[in-house]
């Protein structure tokens, strides 16, 4: 099994360059075992349609496990967006909305409940918002990096993660 968690993580930087460049946050893919696959920096917002042309690009040609989930606080809108756009690339994921925020999704259908689905009893769905929370720390110098800079800082924070959680880093940060 295969799955993706998402998340956005807001630094509320303000990078200065030649010209003022705000972030709308950082966005990452990160799979339930906690290796992040990826991340982009918004430039404004996050949409559906981000995570639709990440999966789309990125993770059906990697990913070789039959069942593949998405999981994402606005998986209702994302699933909506990706069948009218890329159904047959998308035909083998399941969007379900993670744990913390299927509460606010009254109206929306019962298939996007990740309770339904007995193999993801297991699975910490919160593990995007677990990463972001270790980046706060790093939030207020970030905010002073040049963009450059940011982007480099985070590429090497999440290798750093990636490699402590495959076990070949052991010596804390």
């Amino acid at each position: 099994r295969q799955m993706c968690i998402r998340d956005r993580f807001s630094t509320g930087s303000t990078f200065s360059t030649d010209s003022t460049f705000s972030t709308g946050g950082l966005s990452h893919l990160t799979c339930s075992h906690g290796v992040t696959k990826g991340f982009t920096v918004m430039s404004n917002g996050e949409s559906p349609g981000m995570f639709t042309r990440v999966l789309v690009k990125c993770l059906p040609a990697r990913v070789k496990a039959k069942r593949r989930y998405f999981i994402y606080d606005n998986s209702c809108n994302c699933h909506k967006y990706s069948l009218r756009r890329y159904p047959w690339r998308l035909r083998k994921f399941t969007f379900v909305i993670d744990r913390h925020h299927k509460k606010n999704h009254t109206a929306c259908s019962s298939v996007y409940d990740i309770d339904k689905y007995t193999d993801l009893d297991k699975v910490n769905s919160q593990i995007s918002e677990q990463r972001n929370r270790s980046l706060r720390k790093f939030s207020e110098r970030l905010a002073h990096m040049s963009f450059d800079h940011y982007l480099n800082f985070l590429e090497i924070w999440f290798a750093y993660i990636n490699l402590k959680v495959k076990g070949v880093i052991k010596q804390p940060f």
